[in-house]
């Protein structure tokens, strides 16, 4: 009995062990898919802010096309500081990190 305890003991450390690796392997493939997950959040986002504010969005395009690009860039830059400054200030995805 005593030798039978002892071989479910040593296969227990063996797949504590292994499962150790396999956790580890898979924070690493985690890790490296990472950014192109951002990314696409980062997509999904700015496709909700444009369906949920249909307006705003045709008053930018508008505004960009009746500006030159030139302004329209400067304006653009602009609107995105001011943007981000709400969004500290009111505590929003930026504020919340």
């Amino acid at each position: 009995m005593n030798e039978r305890l002892a071989a479910v003991r040593t296969r227990r450390a063996l797949l504590q062990e292994r499962a150790a690796h396999q956790r580890d392997d898979i924070a690493r493939l985690v890790q490296a898919a990472m950014p192109p997950v951002t990314a696409a959040e980062w997509g999904l986002r700015a496709l909700r802010l444009i369906r949920s504010k249909p307006v705003l969005v045709a008053g930018a395009l508008a505004a960009a096309a009746i500006l030159r690009p030139g302004r329209a860039a400067r304006w653009s830059i602009r609107a995105w500081a001011a943007w981000q400054a709400w969004q500290r200030i009111r505590g929003g995805p930026e504020g919340k990190s």
